[in-house]
């Protein structure tokens, strides 16, 4: 990604940042032909906008002036294949990790457009789609605050009745790579931390609360492992004793 890092300064500049956007808009549907050319413009535009945030504040400024977030949405339900989703949502990962300003960061989480990234009807049945997906949520649960938090939530009220990164984060919980389920804990203790009385109401009622039955049944059936694998040991060690002392009983006599 880095690789532009040797290219001219003018690669980010703001007249050719316009550019990029430009093109991207005139893309109308994202298939395989023209697959690569959009994942050059995301990962293009990624680059700028990182650049940007800690060296031109007029590129933010055109990043949300031209409303690039909504673009990236777009580039999701234009493509008619999932071989996009994953350049896409790494690259949004990375814009993420490395935002430093907080009106960057409280921008990127406004108006729904993480919402409805984390929305999309992805397919995780192949490849890495699915790591990809959760580090994007992790990238975005480390970015939340308690003045960031009410732009992910929907509320009725003073009751937060939806939170759509987090449940759709704990479907993962119990995925058979571990990578992933280490990225579904780091993401649930970032927002525990926040401190918000209204959502601990949400994740400590019922289907959300799900969750923590879980973990506890998970940590009792390691526990319950490592008892017998403890139990095994302690056994093979007596017998070993014992077949050590037939031998040297053996050997006296």
């Amino acid at each position: 990604m880095w690789r532009s890092l040797w290219r001219s300064i003018d690669r980010f500049s703001l007249q050719h940042f316009k550019s990029v956007i430009t093109e991207l808009r005139q893309i109308k549907v994202v298939n395989k032909q023209n697959r690569d050319t959009v994942v050059d413009l995301l990962q293009t535009i990624v680059e700028i906008v990182t650049y940007g945030d800690r060296q031109d504040p007029l590129i933010f400024e055109c990043f949300m002036e031209y409303q690039v977030l909504a673009e990236f949405v777009r580039v999701l339900k234009i493509s008619t294949s999932s071989t996009i989703e994953a350049p896409l949502l790494q690259y949004l990962s990375i814009m993420i990790q490395n935002m430093d300003s907080e009106h960057a960061i409280y921008y990127c989480l406004s108006n729904d457009y993480v919402n409805n990234i984390v929305a999309h009807p992805y397919n995780f049945d192949a490849g890495d789609l699915a790591l990809y997906y959760v580090s994007f949520l992790r990238a975005v649960s480390s970015k939340i605050s308690r003045d960031t938090l009410c732009l992910l939530v929907k509320v009725h009220g003073d009751v937060v009745v939806s939170f759509p990164m987090y449940t759709e984060a704990l479907k993962f919980a119990q995925h058979e790579e571990k990578m992933i389920q280490t990225a579904i804990r780091a993401l649930t203790l970032n927002i525990y931390n926040i401190c918000d009385d209204n959502v601990y109401q949400f994740i400590t009622t019922p289907p959300a609360s799900i969750y923590f039955s879980d973990l506890v049944s998970s940590l009792k059936k390691q526990c319950l492992q490592l008892d017998a694998l403890v139990n095994s040991s302690e056994q093979n060690l007596q017998w070993a004793g014992i077949n050590a002392l037939i031998k040297g009983t053996r050997t006296y006599f």
